[in-house]
């Protein structure tokens, strides 16, 4: 009995101890107060002209990739995050736009998507630890660091750190029933 336990012990270790380790790119703002009124329905938006438009969440599904997972040789196991359509409904001309959510910062990543016109889908790849929902973006490229600052309730906002070239990305958020959720935008001339 006494080995069962260490064994458990020993595979717990394991688990826990091991990839990610990558802490993502976010810095936290001291607190501000919101001058512009907040929708009571929807949990992410767009900053656009002194209004909020509400992101709608997109539907996606999660494939394992096993042949990297092998590679890995870790206790990490790594997920598409796959999307029907090679392009995001909402469409944002400015290269480092603000977006609103109540969502906890800590447990979302901004991310840039893999278009793969063929198969008219786009992907992100992530890596957590097996049986975690939390993770990380990979490759590190496609995960696009950002500022929050807690507004008055329980909103934050979001302020990228660099410009965004044309393309598609995504607010992931981590957790939740289904694991993640995405709200995608495409960043356009």
């Amino acid at each position: 009995m006494k080995k069962i336990f260490i064994l458990v012990g020993i595979i717990v270790f394991l688990i826990t101890s091991c990839a990610p380790s990558r802490v993502p790119n976010i810095t936290r703002e001291p607190d501000i107060r919101m001058h512009i009124r907040v929708p009571s329905k929807g949990n992410v938006w767009f900053f656009d002209r002194g209004k909020l438009i509400p992101m709608e969440y997109t539907a996606g599904y999660v494939e394992r990739d096993l042949m990297k997972q092998a590679l890995k040789l870790d206790m990490v196991k790594i997920l598409r995050i796959s999307m029907q359509g090679d392009r995001a409904l909402l469409k944002i001309r400015n290269k480092k736009p603000t977006f609103y959510t109540r969502f906890n910062p800590t447990e979302i990543e901004v991310a840039r998507f893999i278009v793969q016109g063929d198969k008219k889908q786009r992907y992100i790849e992530v890596v957590s630890k097996i049986g975690s929902t939390m993770g990380y973006i990979e490759p590190e490229e496609d995960s696009i660091g950002f500022n929050y600052a807690k507004t008055s309730g329980e909103i934050f906002r979001i302020t990228l750190k660099e410009s965004l070239r044309v393309g598609e990305y995504g607010i992931v958020v981590f957790g939740g029933a289904a694991g993640y959720s995405v709200y995608d935008f495409a960043i356009t001339e």
